[in-house]
């Protein structure tokens, strides 16, 4: 089963099917597309749909653990990290409703699920990364003590635009000096 982590103010837990609908209108937004790469536009209730359906078995895979992001029981968002146990590692992605943003909800966020990365899943080495023009991401990254690794330009192609990439990471020994 995927935990459940709580923080001062977010509950981080699994999705159900029941929360497609919240996700769907979540996702409607044009501001989340056009800071994040795989999230499609318009969503509709089936990606929803699809996308919890896989959470399971991508969690009992090892492969990735994904996270509702729930702030007095509503849903405002998603986290994940998609595991490289071989390299013992994994990719930290978020999104927040709209409406939520810039409330600090994606940063605390982000600081519960590196630190369960750590001591629970014992990885190594966290990294994530950001569209070049979403700033605020990087600022997430960084409140999270993750340190800027590099700069990737024309690495992804969106609606017919190369989107530059900002790289950022922190490793299990950076992270317990900074939480000793």
């Amino acid at each position: 089963m995927i935990p459940e982590i709580k923080t001062k103010r977010l509950i981080l837990n699994a999705f159900n099917l029941s929360d497609a609908g919240t996700v769907t209108k979540l996702l409607k937004n044009k501001k989340i597309y056009e800071n994040t790469i795989n999230i499609p536009f318009p969503y509709k209730k089936k990606d929803a749909q699809k996308w919890i359906s896989e959470h399971p078995s991508l969690f009992l895979n090892s492969k990735a653990v994904t996270f509702a992001i729930r702030f007095k029981d509503i849903l405002i968002g998603a986290i994940d990290i998609r595991l490289e146990m071989n390299h013992l590692r994994g990719e930290i992605g978020y999104w927040i409703g709209f409406k939520y943003w810039n409330k600090g909800y994606c940063s605390e966020a982000a600081a519960a699920v590196i630190k369960y990365a750590f001591e629970e899943l014992k990885l190594n080495k966290i990294h994530a990364q950001h569209m070049a023009h979403n700033v605020a991401s990087g600022f997430v990254m960084q409140k999270c003590g993750m340190e800027y690794e590099g700069y990737l330009k024309q690495h992804y192609v969106k609606q017919g635009k190369f989107i530059d990439s900002v790289m950022y990471g922190i490793t299990k020994e950076s992270y317990k000096k900074l939480n000793t």
